[in-house]
This record gives C-alpha cells, structure tokens and sequence, in this order.
C-alpha cells in the first residue's frame, strides 16, 4: 500500500478515528484504524472500531498501490499533529508501515490485518435485539 494525501486532509479523519475508538481497549484491532487503499478509485478507507460503533471515512488520495494496513490511531494522530502541513506519504510493505513527510519518518512494525472483522460485526447483540424489535412493532420503519 502506498498514498500520498495533505496532511490538512489527514489529521480530521485521525482525531475522528481516535475519538470513536475512545480510550477503553478491548483489543489491537480496536485500538487501530484499518488503511483501505483503492489504485482504481484513488481513494483510501478509513475504518475504526469503537465499543458501539464502527466509522468509516473514504478520502480521495493519490493512491500508488493499493492494499490494507493499520496503524494505532493514537499513534496515527501525534505524528500528524507534529508535521507541517505538507504531504504525507504512507506506505507500507510485508514488515513495515512507515509515515514520511518532508522532513520527518515513522517507521513501525506491520500489524497483521487479517485478523480484523468486517463493520457488520460492529452492532452489540443488545442494539441488535433493539433494532429487530422496533422491526417488528413497526413495517416498514427505517432506523
């Protein structure tokens, strides 16, 4: 995976991500925010996971190669908040995923994101059992 995206673009959708994740870890994969990169559609899927909710923010990118990586967002917003505003590259291959602006570089230890579920898996049974029953008190009612 390997974009390139203005830091101005970048540091919203990472303090978004890291407030959704909010500061009670379950996991790793909750704690990350997933990088979705798309070369066809030159765009790049932000995903985090809270405890009762998943966000998800596409952002348009000049997008080089394709492919899925995750950074912790915590971690993901202290590097953008310390740069300039420039661009930012992130890229990342099969052991590493690195953050570089024009004077700066992070370099960390890929994350395995194989490991990660789907947004479908983000609704607790209990809203779940809420929204089959306001299903079924009310046809045709959209939540």
């Amino acid at each position: 995976m390997r974009f390139l995206a203005n830091r101005s673009e970048l540091l919203p959708i990472a303090r978004r991500c890291s407030q959704t994740i909010g500061r009670f870890f379950e996991s790793r994969e909750r704690t990350c925010v997933l990088m979705e990169a798309d070369a066809q559609t030159n765009t790049v899927m932000f995903t985090a996971r809270g405890r009762s909710c998943t966000l998800q923010v596409r952002q348009p990118c000049r997008v080089e190669r394709g492919g899925k990586a995750m950074l912790f967002a915590s971690v993901f917003q202290r590097i953008l908040e310390s740069f300039a505003d420039e661009a930012t590259l992130i890229a990342s291959d099969d052991s590493r995923i690195e953050v570089r602006n024009a004077k700066a570089l992070f370099e960390f230890p890929l994350l395995d994101v194989s490991e990660v579920s789907g947004p479908g898996d983000a609704v607790p049974g209990r809203a779940a059992g809420l929204l089959r029953l306001c299903g079924n008190q009310r046809k045709g009612a959209v939540l």
